[in-house]
């Protein structure tokens, strides 16, 4: 169906690189040490072989949701009848991904047991592999976001569906990541994150193009979807570079780790790398800048030998994740910090070391780079185009990405793994300092006029305007809501397991710091945000919020400060670190601390509500003079006046009503 066919020896070659690949790369399975279990050859390579054919099955749900979501031309939000028809794709594609993972499910345990592949089908055996390992843990994981994705699929008819689908479908991906050679190389934090990001700007650029390739056989391809997917693949050509060239450093460890077999492969990958930048610039050059007079016939020729090099680049990717790298930083004696963290116990805090130390998240890092070269941008567009943006708002954009760097990265966002009360300064930071930094830059504003609007389609100034004004943040922008959500969460964080449970593990870490950013720029947003929003909330009920969300703060503050058990399920204790040994003190330092920190920010924002509410009635009363002046001018009579004469006849009828009585 829509000559997927064609799409076949593409995905021959590359189950030929990825064979090549693990021969020459030393990942080739090989017989057992006599007396050792072995599940034998065929097991070993089926184990690569069905990694393979996963993620191209993967890489073509990505696809699907993104040509819906990008590529083809909506009718008011809604998916076209095209769209629709690529996605009828997307039930068989799941049901054939379901077959693969069960399948592959019993071959990986019995690779990694060593027993034959019909002793792998016991039941009771299986179900220990995944309830009891990291990799069982990590299937489980993807046969659930899978499970989710086919339901949204059946039911998804419009363009926020598809965004829905496509969010879902790259979910897929991280699970199998999270327990990839870089979670057990040095840099763990940035290990992790550079695969992820290596990861997903690989397979979002070549489900891009082959997104492109479905719509261009199935329909009509508008000039703002050829731009849109060069400026896609634009970004994900320097994500796959720069991670891939820092996670292979990490990998390899020095340059003789690059005449290795390992290190060849990763050589062969990025030369083919270059050769789809190449193939790239000639698609920009050739197709995309002469869209409106190129032939089809290019686009597609071209796309056909890129998705060989692609094809073939994934080959050599699945191969290196199934060959032992030349370096292993664990192989050593490590702390009980370090293994629990992934991070080297740092020596006690002074403000120096907090100020100075820095261990860099990688997958925070490229959030923070995308998110200013965003800004810049937009910020360049309406200077270019002559309008103004307030240097204010850049300024506040600025110090509060400084800050989140600092909180995530910086030696605030170190030492919060190791002390629960620099834990809490990083909560602060992220929930209260950075959201009102954010909230007052106007990213949404900035986005609304410097984005293009487009005639036959939202776009993405249209998919914007949409968010805003969609039922979902209508519901999320609730005061209510958003005050439940912004202290509420507190209690159900740190007084249940949740908070042990997030803080053993980086997804955890994570998990948190985007729910404290998240909540934060949602309750200040409410409070004292400048960018548009689904409802207009007044500034008596602004102050009432913050009153409010100021007292419930308070009373946390104080009952964390009671407590007279530790929170974190044995967290910190299992660190053993030698330097703040009283650990309840040092939660009730948090609580504290909390306090303090919660206040001054949410009494900043009541002062800058009382302000905006001033300035708002001054505006309002110039308003009214100024339709005043107007009537008085025209000889009408003004909005101002017309009040006045009906608040003059309800009085005379009064004086009636009393005189007839």
């Amino acid at each position: 169906m829509f000559a997927l066919n064609k799409l076949l020896p593409v995905g021959a070659l590359g189950f030929v690189a990825l064979a090549f690949a693990l021969v020459l790369g030393g990942g080739a399975p090989a017989a057992s040490t006599p007396g050792l279990p072995d599940a034998g050859a065929v097991v070993g390579w089926l184990v690569p072989m069905l990694s393979f054919v996963l993620l191209v099955i993967q890489i073509l749900l990505v696809a699907i949701s993104l040509s819906g979501a990008l590529y083809f031309q909506d009718e008011k939000g809604a998916l076209s009848q095209k769209a629709l028809n690529v996605f009828r794709l997307l039930p068989a594609l799941f049901i054939t991904w379901f077959a693969f993972t069960i399948f592959s499910i019993v071959v990986r345990f019995s690779y990694e047991v060593g027993i034959p592949l019909s002793s792998a089908l016991d039941w009771y055996s299986l179900q220990s592999y995944l309830t009891q390992t990291s990799q069982g843990t990590g299937i489980r994981w993807q046969l659930g976001i899978a499970s989710a994705l086919l339901v949204f699929s059946l039911v998804t008819r419009r363009q926020r569906g598809a965004f829905g689908l496509l969010l879902l479908s790259l979910l897929l991906f991280v699970p199998p990541l999270l327990n990839a050679h870089a979670a057990g190389a040095g840099n763990h934090m940035l290990a992790i994150g550079t695969i992820l990001i290596h990861v997903v700007s690989l397979v979002i650029w070549i489900a891009g193009l082959l997104a492109l390739w479905l719509v261009a056989r199935t329909s009509e391809i508008s000039n703002d979807a050829i731009h849109r997917f060069s400026g896609l693949a634009l970004w994900c050509a320097i994500g796959v570079g720069v991670s891939g060239v820092l996670n292979g450093w990490i990998r390899v460890g020095n340059f003789s780790g690059l005449l290795t077999g390992y290190g060849g492969l990763l050589i062969a990958k990025a030369l083919a790398f270059f050769v789809l930048i190449r193939i790239g610039y000639l698609q920009r050059e050739r197709v995309v800048k002469k869209w409106n007079e190129s032939p089809k016939k290019m686009f597609l020729r071209l796309s056909l030998v890129e998705f060989l090099v692609m094809s073939a680049t994934v080959g050599i990717a699945v191969a290196l994740a199934h060959t032992p790298t030349p370096t292993r930083t664990n192989s050593g004696s490590i702390s009980q910090a370090e293994a629990v963290t992934g991070v080297p116990l740092p020596a006690a805090p002074t403000l120096s070391r907090v100020l100075l130390s820095y261990q860099p998240d990688a997958l925070v890092l490229a959030f923070l780079v995308v998110a200013v070269a965003l800004y810049v941008i937009g910020v360049r567009t309406l200077v270019k185009r002559g309008d103004k943006w307030p240097v204010g708002r850049t300024i506040s954009f600025a110090v509060s990405i400084a800050l989140l760097d600092f909180a995530t990265s910086g030696g605030l966002g170190l030492y919060g793994r190791f002390s629960f009360a620099y834990h809490m300064i990083s909560h602060m930071v992220l929930a209260t300092l950075v959201p009102i930094g954010i909230v007052l830059s106007a990213p949404m504003t900035l986005a609304l006029r410097a984005l293009p609007s487009h005639q036959h389609e939202r776009g993405v100034r249209g998919i914007v305007m949409a968010v805003l004004h969609s039922r979902v943040t209508a519901f999320y922008t609730n005061p209510v809501v958003a005050l439940i959500l912004f202290d509420g969460s507190l209690f159900v964080l740190y007084f249940t397991r949740i908070f042990g449970d997030l803080m053993t593990s980086h997804i955890g870490h994570w998990i948190m710091e985007f729910h404290f950013l998240a909540v934060g720029i949602l309750f200040f947003y409410i409070v004292v945000g400048v960018d548009p929003a689904p409802r207009k909330v007044p500034h008596i009920v602004r102050v009432t919020l913050i009153l409010i969300a100021m007292s419930l703060h308070a009373f946390f503050s104080v009952a964390l400060m009671s407590t007279n058990s530790l929170l974190d399920s044995g967290y910190f204790g299992s660190l053993e670190r030698p330097w703040a040994l009283d650990l309840l003190a040092d939660q009730h330092l948090g609580g504290s601390i909390g306090w303090a920190m919660g206040e001054i920010p949410i009494i900043v924002a009541l002062i800058a509500t009382f302000i905006q509410w001033v300035k708002d009635d001054s505006r309002e009363s110039k308003r009214i003079d100024r339709a005043a002046d107007r009537a008085e001018v025209s000889g009408s009579e003004d909005e101002h006046t017309r009040y006045n004469a009906y608040l003059a006849k309800l009085a005379k009828r009064d004086a009636q009503l009393k005189e007839y009585e």
